[in-house]
């Protein structure tokens, strides 16, 4: 009874906000993340993280997987074991520094396993209304535009487990997470380099796995660069996935050939980009899976 642990003290930094998670205590500053173990009679700082802290208590929420937060460096989540760094080598550094600032939020939606970053929710310097979505199960990144509401409360997640919110003309909102057609369509990879980023390749094809549900043209353009570069206009032979065939809820298998073949005669990394074409990508168009079918180069 009456125990006290002094973390840091005096340090001209303020606690945003305390969570807890196992038998572990995060205590969040603005600059800094403390792990303070409490498994034990006798608490103890267990680890800091500097430059892991918030700026204000809505940009930390707990999951049933962990505690996450976000600041102007990223996104992390604490899982028990360790602080994951969830946007490095994923979201770029420019992105997200355009998406974040200050008065950006964090909230979960526990029926999908997924999480939101917002922009500037007040109106400030950022895009006020859209958010970054991360999924647990995919362990991948979503760019939402304009999806957010302007000028809201916080997030909560209410009683019937929906997350909500009220708009700048008090009415109440829940989170929607329904698909629908778009024509802002635009899946990338991650920048591939086949676990051996020092040899040079050679790309044969690519084999994407895909169908429309409810048919139609997928209205699905596949284009692709390499080493890095930030324009992905190189073009494979076919390059549209268009309309299904066979049926319109079977999947199917494209193979898709660089028109070009020295252009991916000697590459060491490939990122892909598949992208409206032209209309609206309709909301049963899925991909299940992408091949690559390449051929690491002798040294000579």
């Amino acid at each position: 009874v009456g125990r006290e642990i002094d973390v840091v003290i005096n340090d001209g930094d303020d606690i945003i906000k305390l969570e807890t998670y196992a038998d572990r205590i995060l205590q969040f500053k603005r600059n800094t993340m403390y792990l303070i173990n409490a498994t034990k009679s006798a608490e103890f700082l267990e680890d800091t993280f500097v430059g892991k802290g918030v700026l204000h208590p809505g940009a930390v929420c707990k999951t049933d997987f962990g505690v996450a937060w976000a600041n102007e460096n990223g996104c992390y989540l604490y899982d028990g074991q360790k602080v994951n760094n969830l946007t490095e080598s994923v979201v770029s550094e420019t992105e997200w520094a355009t998406h974040m600032n200050a008065n950006s939020q964090i909230f979960y939606f526990p029926s999908k396993r997924k999480l939101f970053i917002t922009g500037d929710w007040t109106g400030g310097s950022t895009a006020v209304n859209d958010l970054y979505e991360y999924s647990i199960s995919t362990q991948g990144w979503t760019k939402l535009d304009a999806k957010a509401a302007s000028l809201p409360t916080n997030f909560v997640l209410d009683i019937d487990n929906i997350v909500k919110c009220v708009n700048s003309a008090g009415t109440t909102l829940k989170w929607d997470d329904s698909v629908a057609a778009t024509s802002k369509y635009s899946l990338k990879t991650k920048d591939i380099d086949f676990g051996n980023p020092a040899t040079l390749k050679r790309l044969y094809r690519a084999l994407i796995t895909w169908k429309v549900d409810g048919g139609g043209d997928s209205n699905i353009s596949v284009k692709y660069g390499t080493n890095g570069e930030v324009a992905n206009t190189k073009e494979f032979t076919g390059g549209d996935l268009g309309v299904p065939s066979g049926g319109s809820s079977n999947w199917q298998v494209t193979d898709l050939i660089p028109d070009t073949l020295t252009e991916a005669n000697s590459i060491r990394s490939i990122q892909l980009h598949l992208g409206y074409n032209d209309g609206a990508v309709p909301s049963g168009f899925a991909v299940n899976d992408i091949t690559l079918v390449y051929r690491e180069r002798s040294l000579r």
